[in-house]
C-alpha cells in the first residue's frame, strides 16, 4: 500500500501540528483506558462519543489516518 510522505514542512501550519498532537494524545489515552482505538471522540471531554450511531472501534480509513499521523508526528519530535 502506498502512503504519501507527510512532513510538517509541506504546508502544514503550527496549528495543524498542534491539532494532530491533541488527536493522537486523546486516541492514545483512550486506548490505554479501553484497550481500543475509537472512531469518534467527544471534542469537549475527550471521551468515547455516541451521537447518531453507537461508538465503534476504529477501522478502515480512520485507522489508516491514525497510523500515518502518528508516523509523521513522531518523526518531528
Amino acid at each position: 500500500m502506498h502512503r504519501p510522505s507527510l512532513t510538517w514542512q509541506d504546508g502544514f501550519t503550527a496549528d495543524s501540528r498542534r491539532f494532530a498532537g491533541k488527536y493522537l494524545a486523546t486516541a492514545n489515552r483512550l486506548f490505554e483506558k479501553t484497550g481500543r482505538l475509537w472512531e469518534k471522540t467527544a471534542a469537549l471531554t475527550g471521551e468515547v462519543a455516541g451521537g447518531e450511531y453507537k461508538a465503534a472501534p476504529m477501522l478502515g480509513w480512520s485507522a489508516g489516518i491514525y497510523v500515518a499521523l502518528a508516523e509523521s508526528y513522531q518523526s518531528t519530535i
